[in-house]
């Protein structure tokens, strides 16, 4: 049988035709499995929990916080969703990722490598070489990193650098690396007699409510309440949705609306945080974060042109998240040898010891471990101990006032979508711990810390008590009435807050307040179905303003999950917390809404909360109003 030229050209065109289109549709197999892959779909078990609603194992008749102002209801630590889904994590391992470990050290300005270290090396004919890292002005998520330079790991080197990365190289492999940090002396912004002030510590963790820190770490609350007589405040509610709006109610007093200067797109500098106060009584300052990629001054936000405060670590944490042996490590969140958390924690003890006698103002986040994942925080759970442990032991706690805190509780994920999910991702943990003669010297604000406890309380709290201690020493009076008060929100907690405080007067969002009982109602009725059509065409309406019809699919309605009335003291309106899937991101959105009887007019009085994961689904936008509705055209 004989085949023509033609014949063959279109045989081979029509081969070369399938291969593409095979590989097209490949590519769009695999594009489409990636974007499904990070969305986390509810498993045949959590359903049956969810559709329950309010699970009779949970429900109590016990009490979280009962004033005139404000009732919540107690959830139990061990609830049945907790228990559902709670499983102990091991601790962080961060030395698998080296051949060589416990090799390096930096202190008193010198690197040293150990005995043992430097056995090992000698053995394995290894070079060593370390780099400085520096932060860039305009530019602080990409730091100035210093060429490699040898040094004779035999002998002591002098550094001169507050971070550096550290490694040693034999036959082709990479044996050993690590980051180190040391905190040089620094002079404060304005100097002048600081008369003794104390240190304020601010230690919070991410999306961890109050049962969740007791579920992780027990032994850390315990520790702290019997051997720091720590203050629980019982009745503490979250500000707003992500961190950085409660952070900017934490440091201005104010929700992020109303704060002045504040733009997605400038530079934070402008912008009156708290700390500045500080600064201009003496105190040197320090922010430090894990997991810069998402960093409260960073993410989806432009940072600072200037470095802020004295002390800002981002540089080495940076270049640390992207160590080459770290992917080794269990899980990859260690900077070298250490788990991030703790490398910071390090650094804090390192500033506060270099600077002998100075006050320091610091703030520490965790994200790492806790962000998005249920169970995460048990895995630091010996840091933490170990870092209040240090806390005690360098006496710390006799000149420190120590703010143990969370943002909120964990705001996306299958628990989140639960009843109690909802319940704590509204009510973070808050400790206080004054310095040890606190009570002595000012028996009356020790008083009110212990009523406040009981009483409802935000960051705007946090964001004045920290004036009301820059002020303290200064004091010749003790009357409430003239207590120093920056401008904006929330009240010293070492004044008594009324027993009336409501989430009106505290003041927060209807979104976020718990005083109120809720009331499921049928799916079907024209209320939750106005309400669920309302808030899927308003999501469209926000994609048509930020014109990105072109990139974001159009959303539709796929079903109403949920629909709880809140009750409230208003008779003519009427309040509905909506929970809502729509297509084709299947992402599920809790928006609450409200409708006037008098008007007949429904309106969207909260954000768009997603409360299941949107991984790469956005991947097309950066803008934070849009990140969580977008999903993007293929």
């Amino acid at each position: 049988m004989f085949v023509t030229k033609r014949a063959s050209q279109t045989s081979r065109k029509k081969t070369i035709f399938l291969i593409c289109l095979v590989l097209s549709l490949c590519s769009i197999i695999l594009l489409m499995a990636d974007r499904l892959l990070s969305i986390n779909f509810p498993s045949a078990s959590f359903i049956s929990i969810y559709t329950s609603e309010l699970n009779r194992k949970s429900m109590t008749t016990e009490l979280q916080l009962n004033t005139s102002g404000c009732i919540i209801t107690y959830v139990p630590i061990w609830s049945y969703e907790a228990q559902y889904f709670f499983k102990k994590k091991p601790p962080v391992n961060c030395l698998k990722g080296n051949l060589i470990n416990n090799c390096t050290f930096l202190n008193d300005g010198f690197l040293t490598i150990s005995d043992l270290g430097i056995k090992k090396l000698t053995s394995e004919k290894a070079k060593c070489y370390y780099r400085s890292i520096k932060r860039q002005t305009g530019s602080e998520n990409s730091p100035i990193i210093g060429e490699w330079k040898k040094f004779n790991y035999k002998q002591r080197k002098q550094i001169d650098y507050e971070f550096i990365q550290v490694k040693c190289e034999g036959a082709k492999k990479l044996l050993y690396e690590n980051f180190h940090t040391q905190a040089l002396v620094k002079e404060p912004l304005i100097k002048q007699s600081v008369n003794n002030q104390p240190h304020i510590l601010l230690i919070s963790i991410d999306s961890i409510s109050s049962n969740s820190l007791k579920r992780n770490m027990p032994d850390v609350v315990d520790l702290i309440t019997k051997n720091m007589s720590a203050f629980e405040m019982k009745g503490q509610l979250k500000i707003d949705g992500p961190t950085l709006r409660n952070f900017l109610g934490l440091l201005t007093g104010f929700p992020y609306e109303q704060v002045k200067n504040f733009k997605t797109n400038s530079y934070l500098d402008k912008i009156n945080f708290i700390w500045k106060d500080f600064g201009e009584k003496g105190y040197l300052r320090f922010i430090g974060e894990d997991r810069p990629e998402i960093g409260t001054y960073n993410y989806m936000v432009k940072g600072f042109d200037q470095q802020p405060l004295e002390y800002w670590s981002k540089p080495f944490e940076l270049v640390a998240e992207n160590g080459r042996l770290r992917k080794k490590a269990v899980p990859d969140t260690c900077y070298g040898e250490t788990s991030s958390i703790k490398a910071i924690h390090n650094y804090l003890f390192d500033i506060i010891r270099v600077n002998n006698g100075s006050p320091i103002w610091a703030h520490i986040h965790q994200s790492h471990h806790v962000h998005a994942d249920f169970n995460g925080l048990s895995s630091v759970s010996n840091d933490y101990y170990q870092f209040f442990k240090t806390i005690i032991d360098k006496g710390l706690h006799e000149t420190s006032f120590v703010f143990f805190f969370s943002d909120h509780g964990i705001r996306y994920g299958e628990f989140r979508q639960t009843y109690v999910g909802r319940l704590e991702q509204h009510m973070p943990f808050m400790y206080v711990i004054p310095p040890k003669n606190f009570e002595k010297h000012y028996p009356e604000y020790y008083e009110a810390l212990n009523i406040n406890t009981k009483r409802l309380t935000t960051l705007y709290d946090l964001y004045q008590t920290m004036f009301h201690i820059l002020h303290l020493n200064n004091m010749t009076y003790r009357n409430d009435s003239q207590i120093p008060k920056r401008e904006g929100n929330g009240q010293s907690l070492f004044t008594e807050i009324s027993e009336e405080r409501s989430c009106k007067t505290a003041p927060l969002k209807p979104v976020e307040c718990l005083c109120m009982t809720n009331v499921i109602i049928p799916k079907n009725t024209t209320l939750a179905k106005t309400g669920a059509n309302l808030i899927v065409q308003s999501m469209n309406k926000r994609l048509k303003t930020f014109n990105v019809t072109k990139k974001c699919s159009k959303l539709k309605l796929k079903s109403i999950l949920k629909a709880v009335q809140l009750s409230t003291k208003e008779t003519k309106v009427t309040k509905i917390l909506l929970t809502v899937l729509v297509a084709p991101s299947d992402g599920i959105f809790e928006v609450l809404i409200s409708y006037t009887q008098d008007t007949k007019l429904y309106t969207i009085i909260s954000d768009f909360s997603r409360i299941n994961s949107y991984g790469n689904q956005s991947h097309c936008v950066d803008d934070r109003e849009i990140k969580n509705i977008c999903y993007c055209q293929l």
